[in-house]
């Protein structure tokens, strides 16, 4: 007996079969149709209180510089290389003054006021070990140069953004 004579003696196994693989269709259209779901905006940032030497995790809401155990706290962005581990590739802060601002802005009740700060007139970066904090509205291509940050040891090697958990 072939399949064909057995879907005809048994309807019902013909009219499961066809219900579920019609389900199946619904549920792979509806999956492809809906809109990816956005990734979490990240909660905490990486802060260095010592030129980048080590680093903390602290609220990502934080305003750089900021005092932590009485000294000077700045944003520092960690990366990790295949077989280097992780590293501090270079560090942020604000002037006093577009610190000021930016918190003055948050704490308004004007949901707009962040929008018409020009952060980067007053945001400021270096590398670790360096004296000079380079201002990054001024000094562009000084500062891309800085923000571009390689594998130490292999400049091609894939550069993995590390954030805290």
């Amino acid at each position: 007996m072939g399949i064909r004579e057995t879907l005809n003696q048994k309807p019902m196994i013909t009219t499961g079969a066809t219900v579920a693989i019609i389900i199946l269709a619904i549920l792979v259209i509806v999956w492809e149709v809906l809109p990816p779901r956005p990734p979490r905006a990240p909660t905490k940032s990486y802060y260095s209180d010592d030129d980048g030497a080590s680093y903390f995790p602290d609220d990502v809401n934080r305003v750089p510089p900021f005092d932590h155990n009485g000294k000077d706290a700045v944003r520092c962005f960690v990366f990790s290389c295949p077989g280097k581990g992780k590293f501090v590739g270079y560090l942020e802060k604000y002037t006093k003054d577009m610190a000021a601002k930016i918190t003055a802005a948050r704490a308004s009740s004007n949901p707009e006021a962040m929008d018409q700060l020009d952060m980067d007139s007053g945001r400021e970066v270096k590398k670790p070990g360096d004296p000079k904090w380079i201002r990054v509205a001024t000094h562009d291509a000084e500062a891309e140069t800085i923000t571009n940050v390689k594998c130490p040891d292999n400049p091609t090697a894939v550069l993995t953004p590390e954030f805290p958990p």
